[in-house]
């Protein structure tokens, strides 16, 4: 029960934050084929461009609330 609650437990939530607003279900199966079950996908929020990633990014370096991704995809 402890290695069940350590793999599930909430601190293994992840956001994702992507430039394309077209591809978030491709980005959700990439993530959950690359990752397994190890991390739960909480979100993937496009973000429009590499100015905006980039920006979100620099705004939430220092919030430990929550793992973070923050993919700039070069015309994926």
């Amino acid at each position: 029960m402890a290695a069940y609650a350590a793999l599930y437990s909430t601190s293994n939530d992840i956001d994702i934050y992507v430039e394309d607003r077209t591809l978030v279900g491709l980005y959700e199966m990439i993530v959950r084929k690359v990752f397994g079950g190890a991390i739960r996908l909480a979100a993937v929020t496009p973000l429009g461009s590499k100015a905006n990633v980039v920006r979100e990014a620099l705004r939430l370096q220092n919030d430990g609330a929550r793992k973070r991704f923050f993919l700039v995809d070069g015309d994926f």
